[in-house]
């Protein structure tokens, strides 16, 4: 005959499940920095690329022909026209100078559009890790181990 003392029962403890939703959390917040990188911060920062590509053609590069080809005045002329800022000296300020203004970073790093997707990629299995791991945490709620216990009818002899 069984008594309630003749099973043994374990749980799952509430440090596994501590873990699983640490693990979880984990998933989900890099998931929504992938996100957020491919949906908004990589495609700033590529514009800021293109626009320091820009820059360096359209008034550094056209400045150093001005010089060289001895027409910087009209240069300085028509880089007034066009609202660009010039130092002291009338010369082109330099890139830094021109990205520190915009709160920029001094060189950003050009993304393509396929390290762009790849971002929302990464972001997706990240969230299917999030699904994986709240749905194991959700099947292991009730579950438990049990056994019978069993007394031995051998015992040591001493001696």
């Amino acid at each position: 005959m069984q008594t309630g003392s003749d099973i043994i029962e374990c749980k799952v403890t509430p440090w596994y499940f501590k873990r699983m939703g640490l693990m979880a959390a984990m998933f989900l917040v890099f998931g929504l920095l992938f996100f957020k990188d491919g949906a908004y911060s990589w495609p700033k920062e590529s514009a800021m690329a293109a626009e320091r590509e820009r820059y360096q053609k359209n008034v550094l590069d056209a400045y150093d022909q001005a010089r060289t080809a001895g027409t910087l005045s009209t240069w300085q002329a028509e880089a007034k026209t066009k609202s660009i800022d010039l130092n002291p000296q009338n010369e082109p300020l330099p890139w830094a100078a021109v990205a520190a203004k915009q709160g920029w970073p001094e060189k950003p790093k050009k993304r393509t559009p396929t390290e762009i997707k790849q971002q929302f990629y990464w972001g997706g299995a990240m969230m299917m890790g999030v699904a994986i791991v709240v749905t194991l945490i959700l099947l292991s709620r009730k579950r438990s181990s049990s056994a019978m216990r069993t007394t031995s009818s051998h015992r040591r002899a001493s001696g």
